[in-house]
């Protein structure tokens, strides 16, 4: 993972970075994982290993040792004395580059640079901690140390192996001895927990798209109903009909219409039927509509000619029934169409020989 950090200007976030992944593949080799609630420190004190960025700046400090005791004159002493002429720097501080990063490294260990030309010195002062046997430790400012085996971790042995691993604070099982898998039975109920917590707040959402996007059926309301012409002769019915409606889209979405219809019938019989032109609702948006039916010669049944006379003199009433169906289609969420369809029925009572209208709907 280190491989040539020598020549690395690094930032403390490449460095949290580093350390990071370090900790997880020591946790790894340890056998655990953050649900242990174990410190990084336990774990680092067991394998013995000193931080990331110490061991970097262990490798750049070897690195320019290395450079500096190279004569003035060879070709990678001369790399140093490089001058750049011609183009512009932006904005902002400059790059950080790695002269800057040992200038840090030399103050941090209060180095000198005359110092690198004495090999033995050198490494002395730069040395920091690596893996060592178990019981001691490495320090960057203190010596090597000796520690109880109780304040460490066992690494992770094989289950085949015969010797288990114990709690490093003797509390419980490790994993590796637990019965049953208990660690494992813990992780399960956890990814249990995660996953009813996620199922529940999707079931949530759902629910209240549900209910804020609905599709919801138009809305129809008959504003008028105008005869131009209505009259029985010969047992045969002559009527010239105006509906008047306005529809409603309640939706959130632009409402399409088709296949809509107005169905006109007398006696329970249909008479006409008139087909209105496809079109579109924008949402929350009413549009009025206006349709015109003619009957001509219109056959009908022999006991219903005598529920209506235009005779002078006479006031019959005469009954007939309108139906309008709005059939139609809605987006939601700009993604699925849903099919709605909405009736509107019409009871017209009209008098001769004014004709006279009174509408009763449902």
């Amino acid at each position: 993972m280190l491989y040539g950090a020598e020549c690395w200007a690094v930032k403390k976030t490449y460095v949290r970075r580093l350390h990071a992944a370090e900790m997880r593949m020591l946790q790894w080799m340890c056998g655990k994982t953050r649900l242990d609630r174990i410190s990084n420190e336990v774990i680092r004190r067991q394998v013995g290993m000193a931080l990331v960025e110490d061991k970097l700046r262990e490798a750049r400090l070897r690195w320019f040792g290395h450079v500096r005791r190279w004569d003035a004159d060879a070709p990678i002493r001369r790399c140093e004395r490089i001058t750049v002429f011609g183009g512009s720097r932006g904005r902002g501080r400059s790059k950080k580059n790695w002269e800057e990063v040992i200038r840090q490294d030399l103050g941090l260990f209060t180095l000198t640079e005359d110092m690198a030309l004495d090999r033995n010195l050198w490494r002395t002062r730069i040395r920091v901690a690596g893996l060592v046997r178990s019981g001691q430790v490495r320090s960057l400012f203190f010596p090597i140390v000796s520690h109880s085996a109780r304040d460490y971790l066992p690494l992770y042995k094989s289950p085949l192996t015969s010797t288990s691993m114990s709690d490093p604070y003797g509390s419980k099982p490790s994993r590796s001895t637990r019965s049953g898998g208990g660690g494992g039975g813990a992780n399960l109920a956890s990814c249990l927990l995660a996953t009813c917590f996620l199922i529940s707040v999707i079931a949530g959402a759902v629910a209240a798209c549900y209910f804020v996007f609905k599709p919801k059926p138009p809305r129809i309301k008959v504003q008028a109903v105008r005869f131009s012409n209505l009259s029985i002769t010969n047992g045969t019915l002559n009527l010239a009909l105006v509906q008047e409606v306005s529809v409603s889209n309640p939706n959130r979405d632009v409402f399409s219409q088709y296949g809509s219809t107005i169905q006109l019938s007398y006696h329970g019989r249909p008479v006409g039927v008139v087909f209105i032109p496809t079109g579109k609702i924008e949402a929350g948006q009413t549009q009025r509509m206006s349709a015109k039916l003619n009957v001509q010669s219109y056959p009908l049944p022999p006991s219903s000619t005598s529920s209506f006379s235009s005779q002078p003199g006479e006031t019959e009433t005469m009954v007939i029934e309108t139906m309008m169906k709005l059939v139609g289609s809605v987006r939601v969420l700009k993604v699925f169409t849903h099919r709605v369809e909405s009736n509107e029925k019409c009871t017209v009572w009209t008098q001769a020989p004014n004709l006279s209208v009174f509408i009763q709907c449902s």
